[in-house]
């Protein structure tokens, strides 16, 4: 008798494609894209501890609390840098069109954006700056775990 039906065991070794060697997978990943949003992240948290660094010695050397005045040149040059970019493109995706449509997001965002801002300077003038990263890094660390991630093209 004849079997019709086979098996992956029966199948002969070596046909179908060959797998991907490591070189082109890691090249599939690694885009050109992924290696400037990794960069880019890098510059960030490296002007987050700066932005710690001169809280703490602002708020210990000088006693001087204004928490709110120093991110007030992050918040002027975020502005700067997406309004002008949103004000530029065409279509539904400019900065009128997304204003009309989702301004009210925007507003909940930024103050509670302002608000975490404020809360984490703050925690620098009560505490050693160590202290405060393990506790922002334990929060970012768990809200990775937990897959607790959201996308701000979800929200808005």
């Amino acid at each position: 008798m004849i079997s019709v039906v086979s098996t992956v065991e029966s199948a002969p070794i070596g046909t179908g494609t060959p797998a991907p060697s490591l070189y082109q997978r890691i090249r599939k990943v690694l885009t050109r894209d992924l290696l400037v949003t990794l960069a880019l992240g890098q510059v960030l948290s490296l002007l987050i501890c700066a932005i710690g660094l001169t809280s703490k010695y602002l708020a210990d050397d000088f006693h001087a609390n204004t928490p709110v005045f120093q991110s007030f040149l992050n918040y002027i040059l975020l502005f700067l840098v997406y309004t002008t970019t949103l004000a530029v493109r065409q279509g539904e995706g400019n900065l009128l069109a997304i204003l009309k449509q989702r301004w009210w997001k925007y507003m909940i965002l930024g103050l509670i954006d302002i608000e975490a801002n404020y809360l984490v300077l703050k925690a620098y003038q009560y505490t050693t700056l160590s202290s405060v990263q393990v506790v922002i890094s334990s929060v970012e660390l768990s809200s990775f775990l937990i897959g607790c991630f959201h996308k701000f093209e979800n929200i808005c």
